[in-house]
């Protein structure tokens, strides 16, 4: 297996204080070359239906971070319905992911997944 096939992910982060830059995860998105995108956020019970109540003690808005999440995932479903093993198609989700960092929410590279056996 070559680095290319390698899955790769994502950490979506909220910031309570831009300025203190204590980052918290919220959630994750998996770029895998052959099976498509995976995420999955705090405080979700069903892909895309957040909970209010289990992210309130750390998310402050949890109507904005709501509609983040609806925005992240609305980027992460368009590969599937793609070919998820074109790699422009995982590299325009990873691009427009990382550029959707704004004020207190913010997507960084998380590294390569190694997958026993390869």
């Amino acid at each position: 297996m070559t680095v290319a096939t390698l899955p790769t992910f994502l950490v979506c982060k909220y910031v309570p204080d831009p300025r203190r830059q204590e980052l918290r995860n919220v959630g994750i998105v998996l770029l895998h070359p052959t099976d498509g995108v995976q995420a999955r956020f705090l405080g979700e019970d069903l892909p895309g239906e957040i909970d209010g109540r289990k992210v309130s003690g750390i998310v402050r808005d949890t109507k904005g971070y709501d509609q983040w999440v609806a925005y992240w995932r609305y980027c992460t479903q368009a590969i599937n319905l793609d070919d998820p093993s074109d790699p422009k198609i995982l590299e325009q989700i990873r691009f427009s992911l990382l550029n959707s960092s704004r004020n207190n929410y913010t997507v960084v590279e998380g590294g390569e997944v190694m997958v026993s056996g390869a």
